[in-house]
């Protein structure tokens, strides 16, 4: 299908933009403080907001995407989140800036499992490889919106910078218009079968037992810049050790192919387990080794999470259904991570680093046995083919 090639890599400029938009917020937040000093001890809102849209947002954009298709519901959600993006240029006070946040959130809601759904039909031949490259490039944007977007904000300003993101995000969306094509997947499903979706125990177990490791990874995103600060590392030193978890993704995409014939719940597991052992060396104080630590998770979770979505995918028989199913699954492990995020930050203040590091790491290592109770499910399935209730 390389007739689809183009409309390939609009998917992926998708993700990437989508991800800066996530996580562009961060660099701006010292500029946020100084510029609304009576409400900054709100601007944690923004960043709790924008998780709360995109959790609660996730199964109704799978339904919405089973009844009119992944297509539209993507592009959809691209074109409300540059929009949300672009408006903060002209917000009159930083109640409204949160507001459009979590609007945001929404937006990214409706973009994320219908684009899987999307790149999965567009090459079905090279299913694992393409979402490969789908969560590496959100890697990558994010890394874009942590780093390089500082000095765009030092350069222009923090509002021209945040409105320019959704501008660009626009213009991805019109380009998809044109160039993605139908997939032919929107369904006649009723009601009745969105309810046994929405209680499907392998999507449920799928879900949790990763979200130990979605916890910790949540966590190493948010806590890993402050943490080397903490210990007396120079702030610029922290942000480029701290961007090289997002920039390694696109090296795991690449290397997707070296994972590909392994069993996906074994070398699932295996991975989480490693990684969660040696985030526990986060205990000791080196710039080398947490840059290590950095690198092998950067690369490892973009094989990870490709793993995961892949599970769902050989799951699914009906694929008016694969935006829901991962629309489930995201919205289930953002709820932990969320959950569990929380619980860091409370045992942080009480306990510091050292014992949260320790508790987190083994939150990760103790949701793996639910994989297990899987693992049966996936023998069974021989083949990657989905089955479609298409309608004209």
């Amino acid at each position: 299908m390389k007739e689809n090639t183009p409309a390939l890599y609009v998917m992926f400029l998708g993700r990437a933009i989508y991800a800066f938009n996530w996580y562009d917020v961060s660099p701006a937040y010292p500029y946020l403080q100084n510029g609304f000093p009576q409400e900054s001890g709100y601007i944690w809102m923004m960043f709790a907001l924008f998780l709360i849209g995109a959790g609660l947002f996730q199964i109704p954009a799978g339904m919405l995407a089973a009844r009119i298709g992944s297509r539209r519901t993507s592009i959809f959600g691209l074109l409300l989140m540059g929009s949300s993006a672009a408006l903060i240029y002209v917000a009159p006070d930083l109640y409204v800036i949160i507001a459009l946040r979590f609007i945001t959130g929404v937006a990214a809601a409706f973009f994320f499992s219908s684009g899987i759904s999307v790149i999965s039909y567009l090459q079905p031949d090279r299913v694992q490889r393409n979402i490969a490259y789908y969560n590496g490039f959100f890697a990558f944007g994010a890394g874009v919106g942590i780093l390089p977007f500082t000095f765009l904000i030092d350069l222009i300003g923090w509002r021209p910078a945040l409105s320019l993101g959704g501008l660009i995000t626009m213009i991805v969306a019109i380009i998809a218009l044109s160039l993605v094509p139908e997939g032919h997947d929107r369904s006649t499903v009723t009601t009745s079968s969105f309810s046994a979706k929405l209680t499907d125990r392998y999507i449920w177990l799928i879900s949790a037992g990763m979200g130990g490791y979605y916890a910790l990874n949540f966590v190493l995103g948010e806590y890993f810049k402050p943490y080397i600060m903490f210990l007396g590392y120079p702030g610029t030193e922290a942000s480029i050790v701290a961007s090289l978890t997002l920039f390694t993704g696109l090296v795991g995409a690449m290397l997707i192919g070296h994972f590909a014939k392994a069993d996906p719940i074994r070398q699932i597991a295996g991975t989480i387990l490693l990684l969660s052992l040696m985030d526990l060396s986060l205990l000791y104080s080196s710039i080398y080794l947490f840059t290590m630590i950095a690198v092998i998770n950067g690369v490892l979770n973009v094989v990870l999470f490709s793993k995961e979505y892949m599970l769902v995918l050989i799951h699914e028989r009906d694929r008016s259904m694969i935006p829901l199913d991962l629309g489930l699954l995201n919205s289930i492990q953002l709820s932990i991570g969320g959950v569990f995020s929380a619980v860091f930050g409370l045992m942080l203040v009480n306990l510091g680093y050292p014992s949260s590091w320790v508790s987190i790491c083994l939150i990760s290592i103790a949701t793996l046995p639910l994989f297990t109770v899987a693992a049966a499910r996936i023998k069974r399935s021989r083949t990657l083919t989905v089955e479609t209730h298409e309608i004209a």
